[in-house]
């Protein structure tokens, strides 16, 4: 079978970093056996480019996911901070708001003790005059009897 052949092409393509790397593997089946110990060494040197090609793309692939999974765990760490620092600030403002509320109350109610005193105060003034001018004119009363018998007795 002088120039008899079996030929098999199969094409890989494989996009690394917007390249096209094409890769042609050609099979040929022949009895003279230097041909054929020269396209055996074609066709392991294609297999061992095309298996640093793989591991080529396997470690950028490797890279693209750590780069991928660092980017990730930053961004979360950011907005967990970031949370935090929004809730430290909620937090910080209700309770400004609280101590303002609490503070106003207080001198509500301070305001409304001081009337009530006040206003204490005022009836019981009130209270004593009445009792003083009661007495006052008790004794107005009573001196004028007094007067009264001193002059009936003369």
């Amino acid at each position: 079978m002088l120039g008899a052949m079996i030929r098999r092409n199969r094409t890989l393509a494989v996009n690394v970093s917007r390249q096209e790397i094409e890769v042609r593997e050609v099979v040929f089946a022949m009895e003279h056996s230097g041909q054929r110990d020269d396209l055996e060494r074609e066709l392991q040197e294609s297999r061992r480019r095309i298996d640093e090609q793989g591991l080529v793309l396997d470690m950028r692939s490797q890279q693209l996911l750590n780069y991928t999974h660092e980017h990730a765990e930053r961004s979360r760490v950011e907005s967990e901070r970031r949370l935090e620092e929004q809730i430290k600030n909620g937090i910080l403002s209700s309770h400004n708001r609280i101590q303002e509320d609490v503070r106003e109350q207080t001198q509500n109610l301070a305001l409304q003790i001081q009337e009530q005193l006040c206003a204490d105060r005022q009836r019981e003034t009130g209270e004593m005059q009445t009792r003083l001018t009661h007495q006052s004119a008790q004794r107005q009363h009573a001196v004028e009897l007094v007067e009264e018998r001193g002059r009936a007795d003369v």
